[in-house]
C-alpha cells in the first residue's frame, strides 16, 4: 500500500522530494538495493595516485511524514578490491609511506535520516557517532529531454580518535522524467555517479602527511538480485548473510 500520494510535480519541493524517495527507494516504504563500483585515489600536493577499487551496496528505506518530510534507514556496506583482478583486499602496501595497512570491509549504519520538504536537508540523524556534523541536500530537478537529473550534494564532519574526519559527497542521479511524471508509480529505476572527497582514513595511519582520498564512480539501483556481480554477491553474503533480508527486488 502507497504511504503517500504521487504529485509527480518535478519541480516543486514537495513533488521533487517524492521523486528523489522514488528513485532512491520507493513511495510504498518497502527497502531497496544500490549497488556501485569506483576507484579510491590518494592526492599528494594535487597529484591524484590511484589506491584501490571499491565495490559495495546500499539499501535506503523511506516512511512519510504527517509534515511531508520523509524518513530514510540507510545502511552501506563496502569492500576494497585490488585495481587490476578485483579481487578483495585484506592487506596493502601504503605507497605514501612504505608501511603495510589492513583492510577491512566498511560498514556504514543503519542510520536514521529525515529529509525536510525544504531543500530536501537532512535535518535530523540518529544511531551516529556522537560530535557529528553533516549538511546534505538535494538540488533543483533538471530535465533534458526524457533525463530527470537530481543533484545531491553532502558534508560530514565526525571525531575519529585524535583525528578529525571530513567527508564530501557528489552525487548525481538519473532516471527517465517521464517514468517520475507517472502518477500512481511508487518506484523508479535509475542510476547515479559519484565523486567523494575526504580526509585521509585512520586506517591508511599517514602520520599527518598533507593530502586526502578522492573517489568516484558509477551505482544503479538493483530491480533483481541477478543484476549483481556473482563473485561479489557470494563475497557480500558470505561477510553479512542478512544484509539483503527484507529488501525488495520487484523483478524477483
Amino acid at each position: 500500500m502507497r504511504q503517500t500520494e504521487n504529485k509527480a510535480n518535478l519541480h516543486d519541493p514537495a513533488g521533487r522530494l517524492q521523486a528523489y524517495v522514488r528513485l532512491r527507494a520507493s513511495l510504498d516504504g518497502r527497502p531497496r538495493a544500490w549497488w556501485y563500483r569506483g576507484i579510491q585515489y590518494g592526492v599528494v600536493d594535487l597529484k591524484p595516485r590511484r589506491l584501490w577499487a571499491v565495490q559495495g551496496v546500499q539499501v535506503c528505506q523511506f516512511t512519510a511524514r504527517d509534515d511531508g518530510a520523509f524518513e530514510n534507514r540507510f545502511r552501506d556496506l563496502l569492500f576494497y578490491q585490488d585495481l587490476q583482478t578485483g579481487e578483495t583486499l585484506e592487506r596493502l602496501r601504503n605507497p605514501f609511506t612504505g608501511a603495510e595497512i589492513r583492510l577491512q570491509p566498511q560498514r556504514v549504519g543503519p542510520m536514521h535520516l529525515v529529509y525536510s520538504r525544504a531543500g530536501a536537508a537532512i535535518k535530523e540523524v540518529e544511531n551516529v557517532p556522537p560530535g557529528l556534523e553533516t549538511d546534505w541536500r538535494v538540488d533543483r530537478a533538471i530535465v533534458s529531454g526524457d533525463d530527470l537529473i537530481l543533484h545531491e550534494e553532502g558534508y560530514s564532519r565526525v571525531e575519529a580518535g585524535p583525528a578529525t574526519m571530513v567527508l564530501n559527497d557528489f552525487i548525481t542521479f538519473q532516471c527517465s522524467a517521464s517514468a517520475a511524471r507517472k502518477p500512481g508509480s511508487d518506484a523508479i529505476p535509475g542510476r547515479y555517479s559519484y565523486c567523494s572527497l575526504m580526509s585521509w582514513p585512520p586506517f591508511m595511519d599517514m602520520q599527518g602527511q598533507p593530502g586526502h582520498l578522492l573517489g568516484r564512480g558509477n551505482g544503479r539501483k538493483l530491480e533483481s538480485r541477478a543484476e549483481l556481480d556473482r563473485a561479489f554477491g557470494e563475497c557480500l553474503l558470505a561477510f553479512a548473510p542478512d544484509w539483503f533480508d527484507g529488501v525488495h527486488f520487484p523483478a524477483d
